[in-house]
């Protein structure tokens, strides 16, 4: 074959591969009308539509897009964001629910179309309202069922009562994200009522917490001020007359290695209200400085504070 014969099937071949790849380029793929016109609720479901190149992740995306809706709803049209003053703290309140909402299960979840277009899926998904409601309601109920009872339990001490709310807190938060997630799914739900009384308890701990008057004694003041600090910032206040009372016992080693100053600290507290015991807690930490062992010892009072924030005031005041 000519060396001229070559080029032309050559440029013939390349002109065939032209058209071919023309012709894909320009195909167009007719979506359905359901998922180009879905609607998200109507008055017994919930939908979502999504596509992927696997069913099963067609499907997630899907009940994915669902929660985004919940969502919305809950940021939109309840008080979620007028619940305080302060910003910052509503800001964390909303992303901690729609952090929810984006992890609720759909057991009832199922499609109802589907359809294999150009190696995807494109499918719709139907969740029932109401069979959605009654199973976060039920766990609604089961909350409220073990705080009334909890609450219920003969607590003649203000402690033992702040105890017990402590207690509780996990699964008053939970109560109250549910109260939202409810409200979201079935529009006549009285979110408001549950908010208001999860509330009332949790403000009744507050109450409780302004009858505390806790004293520390200690012979190390950087420790001192650092648990004083701790309490503060818990709400508690530091006075006297106290019925709460802190003793901090604390012997520090000092050495030195290479270029470094350290301060080795074991620290005791024990807690008490009158003649009985709430809890004791023992730390050993080390601080470092490059300067001097006073500022070792600064370092390890800051050691300290980072062991108080670590357990808790629930844990520093309760747990023996």
């Amino acid at each position: 074959m000519s060396l001229k014969n070559i080029f032309f099937l050559s440029f013939l071949l390349l002109s065939i591969s032209a058209c071919v790849s023309n012709t894909a380029s320009n195909k167009t793929i007719t979506l359905p009308y359901w998922y180009l016109n879905s609607t998200n609720v109507d008055a017994y479901n919930f939908y979502g539509t999504s596509s992927s190149y696997s069913l099963e992740v067609a499907k997630n995306q899907a009940l994915k897009n669902v929660s985004a809706y919940l969502s919305v709803e809950i940021s939109s049209k309840t008080d979620i964001t007028k619940t305080s003053s302060n910003k910052n703290y509503n800001k964390s309140v909303v992303q901690n629910i729609i952090s929810k909402t984006k992890k609720l299960q759909f057991k009832n979840a199922k499609i109802i179309k589907s359809v294999f277009l150009d190696n995807k899926y494109y499918v719709l998904v139907q969740i029932n309202r109401a069979k959605l409601f009654d199973e976060h309601y039920n766990r609604l109920e089961t909350l409220n069922t073990n705080i009334t009872s909890k609450l219920q339990e003969e607590n003649k001490s203000i402690l033992a009562k702040i105890k017990n709310i402590s207690s509780l807190e996990k699964q008053l938060k939970e109560a109250k994200d549910l109260a939202y997630i409810l409200y979201a799914i079935k529009n006549d739900f009285n979110y408001k009522k549950e908010i208001k009384k999860h509330n009332l308890i949790l403000n009744e701990k507050s109450t409780l917490i302004s009858k505390i008057n806790i004293s520390i004694h200690s012979k190390t003041k950087a420790y001192k001020d650092e648990l004083s600090s701790f309490f503060n910032k818990n709400d508690y206040k530091i006075s006297k007359p106290s019925n709460v009372q802190v003793q901090i016992t604390s012997a520090i080693n000092h050495s030195k290695y290479k270029a470094w100053f350290i301060s080795k600290a074991n620290i005791s507290l024990k807690i008490s209200s009158g003649n009985k015991i709430l809890s004791t807690h023992v730390f050993n930490l080390v601080g470092r400085s490059s300067s001097s062992f006073k500022n070792s010892d600064v370092s390890s009072s800051l050691a300290f504070k980072k062991a108080l924030l670590a357990r808790g005031i629930n844990k520093i005041l309760f747990t023996k």
